[in-house]
Parts: structure tokens; C-alpha cells; sequence
């Protein structure tokens, strides 16, 4: 089974604008921190185009590992706004591991799967997704070194 064009293209959009939008939010979070808020805001907004897209890669019957990685962003943004706007749980500092590595996970394979994702799209894109990844996987260790979380 193969991916379809169309899917992958706007898989490939949404990958880099989370990567984008999580880099900066981890850049606000030691440089501007008023800003980090807007960034994890529109981070969390990015769920509902990956809600649609993961719904349309399975109305579509695109390939699981294709639509489960945007889903899974989908399922992330969800968890993140019921944790922190909803129920209003503290989890990060002081850490709450049985909170604290479900949310790293979903966090962190998403984006993963979604720059893995790119290959069926070519190597331009993989290269440019990956490379997104690292710089937001970066500026997290980074933020999080720096900050002592």
C-alpha cells in the first residue's frame, strides 16, 4: 500500500509547522518567556489539522503508520490542553512520572514518526522534516539543561 500523494504533502506541512512552532516555543521558554505561551497555544491548535488529516488518511485507507503519527499529535495537543487548561495538573516540575513519560512519548514519537513519514515523499523532505526535528528535539534538551528541569 502506498501513501498517497496529496496525504504525504500535507503530512509534510504539518510536520514542519509543529517542529517549527515547538522550536520556538522552547527558544521563548529561555529567551522570551511571555512568548512561550503562544507558542505552546498554537502547537496544541496544530492538533485539530492533525485530528483532520489523521481522519482523512483513514477514510482515504492510507497506510496506518502514515495517519497514527499526525493522530498521535492529535492525541498530544488533546492530553496537553485537558492537563494543563482543563484539570490543571503540575507534572513537570515537580515531576509526576506517571504523567510526565506518557506526555514525553507522545510528544516525542509523533514528530519522530512524522520526519520518518517524509521517505515515501523523497529525500528533500525527509532531509527538511528531519532536520526540523533535530532543531526543536535541540532547542528542548537545550531549554530543558538550561532551565534544570
Amino acid at each position: 500500500m502506498t501513501v498517497d500523494a496529496g496525504f504525504v504533502w500535507w503530512s509534510f506541512a504539518l510536520a514542519n509547522s509543529v517542529n517549527i512552532v515547538v522550536a520556538l516555543m522552547f527558544w521563548a521558554r529561555m529567551r522570551r518567556p511571555v512568548a512561550e505561551d503562544r507558542f505552546a497555544t498554537a502547537s496544541m491548535l496544530l492538533g485539530i489539522p492533525a485530528a483532520l488529516l489523521a481522519a482523512a488518511g483513514i477514510t482515504s485507507n492510507q497506510p496506518p503508520m502514515a495517519w497514527l503519527v499526525v493522530g498521535g499529535w492529535a492525541v498530544f495537543a488533546l492530553m496537553t490542553w485537558i492537563v494543563d487548561h482543563v484539570v490543571e495538573i503540575e507534572f513537570r516540575q515537580p515531576k509526576r512520572l506517571g504523567i510526565l513519560v506518557p506526555f514525553l512519548v507522545l510528544f516525542y514519537l509523533p514528530l519522530l514518526g512524522m520526519a520518518i513519514v517524509q521517505l515515501t515523499n523523497g529525500v528533500v523532505p525527509w532531509a527538511i522534516t528531519s532536520t526540523t526535528f533535530l532543531i526543536a528535539f535541540s532547542l528542548s534538551l537545550w531549554s530543558t539543561r538550561s532551565l534544570g528541569y
